[in-house]
């Protein structure tokens, strides 16, 4: 059977560089090979970066694309954000094929499976967990009411099945990268391991997060219960990966040192092999995983960044939201991170539900005192599925159906208990006063001048001129203060 699977992309984008890989379409594409199938993957992000930023070509390029394979059967996926990508790419399937299934998978699809058939005519079946297994099924032939995981009409109703038993990662054939336009993923960029222009490629070793944090809704699909690659299936992942030049790797498993003994043999494995001279990489960890002992492993693996979901400088927050760990703990986090020799992204966010104006302040307070090396700070979101959506709901205070507004995630409600003038006030001051100094720093330190303007749209120099034009000659003079800073110290350590 042929089967096109279509990644979505965010139209108000105004950035060149290319985002990570869609590794999970790439992951069911290898199994649908598997299993005989003719498999092609349509990726409007990459159409719409590579051709400028023209939304209106992403779909001509979409509709060509399916005219020339003539797809029997069809598989989007989309975060709850790009819902409504997902809703038109759907819909040029149908205008261009006729009555093909269309199916619908990912995190939104396990989170409200029978509100999207609802919200769409275009979509016939939406798979709740993993993909490759339920893709794999319906390739060959199998209705929708007998696949584990699929939701589909039946009638006036819905018909929802539960999802099967997660698949044993080593059993699944390596993702199928060569689907993918990985020319364009591993070009040089700053926006995979954040803020260091690296050719870098993406690698799962993990699926599963056993945290549960309130406001998150990764571990929807793959479960709270993790499952790891072996180290041997990592290492011919790395091997695969190095064929397309790169330089380095981001791990994108939620929970990289949830299983410390994994991680040590893995580095371990990096060591023996020498692949820790070839590739450097970064990942994601707990601020409760790290300590020095296994830093100091992972630095000599190749580790050069891990990023921390701090979340917030406030306690009391960090209890509400079930994160589990507390503003020291983050604090010596940093400390460690800095002490290893690995560099330190701090991911926060602003706007939580219930939050007041001296949690806003222990947030900056953190940040000025924690010195991370990035931060990335952002205004709270909302998903279906999470435990906060589910609590605002019984509250009334989650619109209906919140998710098929677009304008909702351009900007977010404020659920705070300050007004939302207030939040705003609090949030630019956090940027401008400790954001933007500390990435704007960070940025001088890694990135060219050719590097910044070939990431870079007339798009978005048209906005930066429009709204801070004084940010251009501040990034210059910073970049040029920057550059002679570093040579006096070469000078300085030479002498």
């Amino acid at each position: 059977m042929r089967v096109c699977l279509i990644d979505t992309t965010d139209l108000k984008s105004k950035r060149l560089h290319p985002s990570w890989c869609p590794l999970g379409l790439a992951s069911i594409g290898a199994s649908l090979l598997s299993g005989g199938h003719e498999v092609r993957v349509v990726e409007r992000d990459v159409i719409y970066r590579k051709g400028g930023l023209q939304p209106s070509e992403v779909d001509k390029s979409t509709r060509r694309e399916i005219e020339r394979f003539r797809p029997e059967l069809v598989g989007i996926s989309s975060p709850t954000p790009l819902f409504a990508d997902a809703l038109c790419a759907a819909r040029i399937v149908k205008q261009t094929c006729g009555d093909i299934p269309v199916v619908y998978g990912g995190p939104h699809a396990t989170a409200a499976p029978r509100d999207v058939l609802g919200a769409s005519p275009d979509i016939d079946v939406v798979i709740q967990g993993e993909g490759e297994g339920p893709m794999l099924q319906l390739a060959a032939g199998i209705s929708p009411q007998h696949v584990a995981g699929a939701s589909c009409r039946h009638g006036a109703s819905t018909r929802s099945n539960l999802p099967g038993p997660r698949p044993d990662l080593d059993s699944l054939p390596p993702p199928a990268r060569h689907l993918l336009d990985m020319t364009f993923h591993t070009s040089l960029t700053t926006e995979v391991i954040r803020y260091l222009p690296l050719r870098t490629a993406t690698v799962l070793t993990s699926r599963g997060c056993p945290q549960g944090c309130s406001f998150c809704v990764e571990s929807l699909t793959s479960g709270r219960k993790p499952r790891y690659a072996s180290p041997a299936r990592v290492l011919e992942e790395l091997e695969a990966v190095l064929h397309y030049g790169v330089e380095a790797v981001y791990f994108l498993d939620e929970a990289f040192l949830s299983d410390r003994s994994r991680v040590v043999a893995l580095c371990e494995a990096l060591l023996q092999t020498q692949l820790n001279k070839r590739l450097r990489w970064a990942a994601q960890v707990r601020a409760d995983s790290v300590d020095r002992e296994i830093l100091a492993l992972m630095a000599e693996a190749g580790c050069i960044q891990l990023e921390c979901g701090f979340e917030t400088g406030s306690d009391r927050l960090l209890r509400e939201i079930g994160k589990r760990t507390s503003r020291q703990q983050n604090l010596r986090t940093v400390q460690l991170l800095k002490e290893a020799g690995i560099r330190c992204l701090a991911n926060l966010i602003v706007g939580l539900p219930g939050e007041r104006e001296e949690d806003v302040q222990q947030t900056a307070d953190f940040l000025q005192q924690c010195e991370a090396d990035h931060i990335v700070f952002s205004r709270f979101a909302l998903y279906p599925g999470s435990k906060l959506a589910g609590s605002l709901d019984q509250q009334g205070q989650a619109p209906d159906r919140f998710w098929l507004d677009p304008a909702f995630y351009q900007e977010p409600p404020n659920f705070t208990a300050m007004s939302t003038e207030r939040l705003n006030a609090f949030e630019n001051e956090i940027v401008r006063e400790i954001v933007k100094p500390t990435n704007t720093h960070d940025r001088m330190s890694h990135i060219t001048l050719r590097q910044r303007l070939a990431q870079s749209s007339w798009r978005e120099w048209r906005r930066i001129c429009l709204h801070s034009p004084l940010s251009i000659p501040r990034f210059l003079w910073k970049w040029t203060a920057d550059r002679i800073a570093k040579r006096r110290r070469a000078s300085n350590q030479r002498k």
